[in-house]
């Protein structure tokens, strides 16, 4: 479901919760004094407002949760695969992490020194980058020029100068792209070239066909796989360091 069908459904569950205790305990209104009840009870109450926001995320993410590990089996092996340069850490870690990351992403390159650490701080950390351009049109071009850069052996070198690039949101341009392309060592002519493959395309699409069974519509999305298959989880956002740490810890506990 769409963030404005989402929203237009809590705001609607809101709404007849009110309209309902205000019948109750006020009875039967006219339309434009019943209105004001209503208008007034939220006033009086706005915890009720938080309470249910909080309710339905929490609903929300127990059912994003169950339809993910539904998902994710006919996908997982995919994430495990040896044959990827889009990828950093320990190649036999007994944890690995999936990024679903969009180069404008703000989110995604205050979440990259956090990954990073955890890689220098956990040697058995694996991480495994999906590129998921959904931010627009530049999104698009980082991440076939991304996947371009492969190869010519440079993907994590280009992925981590574009992640610690500091120009706005929707203000990258190609110019910005290629720049530090070459500043990464990449033949720019011959990036450009390679964008051009069909293969880049077709890995964009089963990269957002992926995102889309594992009910990630946004980005960062975080895919943890445990030591063991039973072991997963998914955040369908950003998470601290800490907080990472602990999920790790959840992790390999469960798979003793």
């Amino acid at each position: 479901m769409s963030r404005i069908l989402k929203l237009g459904a809590i705001s609607l569950c809101v709404v007849l919760f009110c309209i309902f205790q205000v019948k109750l305990l006020f009875g039967n209104y006219g339309s434009s004094d019943f209105g004001k009840a209503v208008h007034d009870y939220l006033l009086a109450h706005p915890e009720v407002l938080r309470e249910m926001n909080s309710k339905l995320a929490e609903k929300d993410q127990v059912e994003r949760q169950v339809r993910f590990k539904q998902a994710l089996p006919e996908i997982r092996e995919q994430f495990l695969a040896a044959d990827q340069q889009a990828v950093s850490g320990n190649p036999k870690g007994d944890i690995t992490i999936v990024e679903f990351y969009d180069v404008e992403c703000p989110f995604c390159k205050a979440l990259t020194p956090d990954l990073d650490r955890l890689v220098r701080d956990d040697q058995f950390i694996r991480i495994v980058y999906r590129e998921f351009p959904i931010l627009g049109e530049m999104s698009e071009v980082g991440a076939k020029a991304e996947i371009a850069a492969e190869k010519q052996g440079l993907y994590g070198k280009f992925h981590a100068l574009l992640m610690a690039d500091r120009t706005p949101e929707h203000q990258l341009s190609e110019a910005r792209i290629f720049d530090l392309a070459a500043s990464t060592g990449l033949d720019v002519a011959r990036l450009k070239r390679d964008m051009l493959d069909p293969e880049v395309n077709k890995r964009i699409e089963a990269n957002k066909a992926q995102a889309a069974k594992l009910t990630i519509s946004g980005t960062p999305g975080l895919v943890f796989l445990g030591p063991g298959s039973d072991e997963s989880y998914l955040s369908p956002g950003i998470m601290g360091a800490d907080a990472m740490k602990a999920k790790l810890a959840e992790l390999r506990l469960a798979a003793r």
